[in-house]
């Protein structure tokens, strides 16, 4: 079942502190943003400073991520969250009703790989694949993706919430195709679902289950093969 995020009614009380920046255990600075609030019963107050307000939104995302691929889903604690973003929980159930709805925005947030318009169907779906590749790197996704695909199939409320943000990041992939089929390099019978899957399937494979290298030259190999065969079971068909 779904962990609430507590629904109490929060206004902002003092604005920003002013306190300086804490070090954590092992040297690091924690986010200078700290809520003072209080519990009201009046209706929630507008955010008050913009940028302060999405930089908060930002510390919590990234938080998120980084505790989800820590503990997983189940192991998830809005207080825990607010600890390491440096915020209160009243600024994190003011934002997110409950934690798939904050694990959701949070895979979301990642960010949207550029769509690349070469001309050349091989070299854009090598530049998507690489991409895809980095953003591996750059968050801790690789270790977010496993955790919560354990969760989905138990928690149909958290699939359904994170389907739709993962689907997303796949749509650069799919717009890239359809050129492909536009000029004339693939059939306009090809199954983009599966498409993407084999373009995409051996990166995370290496990624996630086996550990080996993923280089340009891997990845080309693997766009070429897909795109063959790819070929060939269309025209077959």
């Amino acid at each position: 079942m779904t962990e609430p995020i507590e629904s109490e009614s929060w206004r902002l009380a003092e604005g920003w502190s002013s306190e300086p920046r804490k070090r954590g255990d092992n040297g690091s600075s924690t986010s200078p943003l700290r809520w003072r609030a209080r519990m009201t019963s009046g209706a929630n107050a507008p955010f008050v400073g913009r940028p302060r307000s999405e930089e908060a939104s930002r510390a919590i995302r990234e938080a998120t991520l980084n505790l989800l691929a820590r503990h997983g889903f189940a192991g998830l604690r809005v207080d825990e969250i607010a600890e390491v973003a440096g915020v209160s929980k009243a600024t994190i159930y003011r934002r997110w009703p409950t934690k798939i709805h904050l694990a959701a925005d949070a895979l979301s947030g990642l960010p949207d790989l550029p769509t690349p318009d070469h001309g050349d169907l091989e070299s854009e779906l090598v530049e998507l694949v690489m991409g895809l590749y980095g953003l591996f790197g750059n968050v801790p996704l690789a270790d977010v993706l496993p955790a919560l695909a354990a969760e989905r199939a138990q928690n149909p409320e958290l699939s359904a919430m994170i389907g739709p943000a993962i689907r997303d990041k796949r749509k650069p992939f799919f717009t890239v195709l359809r050129r492909g089929i536009e000029r004339g390099e693939l059939p306009s019978t090809l199954n983009l679902d599966v498409a993407v899957d084999l373009l995409v399937g051996p990166m995370v494979t290496r990624t996630l289950v086996t550990g080996d290298v993923v280089d340009e030259r891997y990845v080309r190999t693997t766009v070429r093969t897909s795109i063959a065969g790819l070929i060939e079971i269309a025209e077959r068909s």
